[in-house]
């Protein structure tokens, strides 16, 4: 009928009219779902009603323009509703941090004789065999006139494993002790707290570079034997570590015993600092 024309014509004028033109398949089946003169069909009744009035058809014709308006959207290309494509979210590479090396511990043994300034960094001591000790230290220190000890006046650090202490350090005939001391850390701490002329702390746990020991500090006069006490064996010999005031650390290394000693009379506390600082940096190697 000339009405359904019109109608038909009228919304495909006002579609087009938009700034965004549908493509024609998707009008074509929108309009198609428009109402149109009913036909009639064997199971509807004889009697017709009156024709559908052009207001009436107006009206549907605006709602078909939403519809039509909401379904093409949804088909544009970009459109994240239903049957367009959804952006692929994109994403930069993945930052990589370059891999960083720690430098080589210098070989401690392998410098010149004692007095030789170090260079801040990290050295390995190997003189306690097989024993790897890896220590860092800051500037103004030097290597000592053994191969196990450090120094920066007025401190010294020495690394060394303590087999056996004499009887009387101040004695004209020094002799070791028999039996000699136990191969613990506990006999060591306990036996040192009875050497003559000595005053000795209560030893106290400790853990160095994952190792678990006792921490003492013994305290002696100045002249003290003299200043050339005999105190203990060592696995490279006599050690007189002399008078003042001496901290030692006492691990058990997987069945060695390691003593670290320091003497540090009159020591400044930033020097004392850097002294804990150089312990807190120890690594030990079995």
């Amino acid at each position: 009928m000339s009405a359904d024309r019109d109608v038909t014509r009228i919304v495909r004028s006002w579609l087009e009219e938009g700034v965004t033109a549908l493509p024609d398949r998707v009008l074509d089946n929108v309009l198609d779902l428009l109402p149109a003169t009913p036909q009639r069909r064997s199971w509807w009744p004889a009697r017709r009603f009156a024709e559908m009035n052009n207001v009436a058809r107006i009206a549907i014709a605006a709602a078909a323009v939403v519809v039509v308006a909401i379904i093409g959207y949804n088909l544009l290309p970009g459109s994240n509703g239903v049957g367009g494509p959804s952006p692929t979210p994109t994403s930069g590479p993945t930052p990589t941090l370059a891999p960083t090396s720690s430098p080589t511990p210098a070989d401690f043994s392998a410098l010149e004789g004692g007095g030789t300034a170090l260079a801040p960094g990290s050295y390995v001591i190997t003189y306690l065999s097989p024993l790897r000790i890896t220590v860092t230290v800051p500037a103004g220190w030097e290597k000592g006139y053994l191969d196990w000890a450090l120094f920066a006046s007025p401190v010294s650090i020495a690394f060394m494993t303590v087999d056996n202490l004499y009887v009387d350090p101040c004695g004209a005939d020094p002799r070791l002790r028999e039996p000699a001391v136990g191969p613990t850390v506990d006999d060591l701490a306990t036996a040192l707290g009875d050497v003559p002329g000595l005053q000795a702390t209560a030893p106290s746990d400790v853990t160095v570079a994952g190792f678990t020991g006792k921490r003492m500090d013994l305290t002696a006069s100045e002249t003290w034997c003299g200043g050339e006490p005999k105190m203990w064996e060592t696995s490279g010999g006599v050690d007189s570590p002399g008078g003042g005031s001496m901290r030692l650390w006492i691990l058990d290394v997987d069945g060695t015993r390691l003593v670290l000693g320091v003497l540090h009379s009159g020591a400044a506390p930033a020097r004392l600092a850097e002294v804990e600082a150089i312990v807190d940096s120890i690594q030990i190697e079995p």
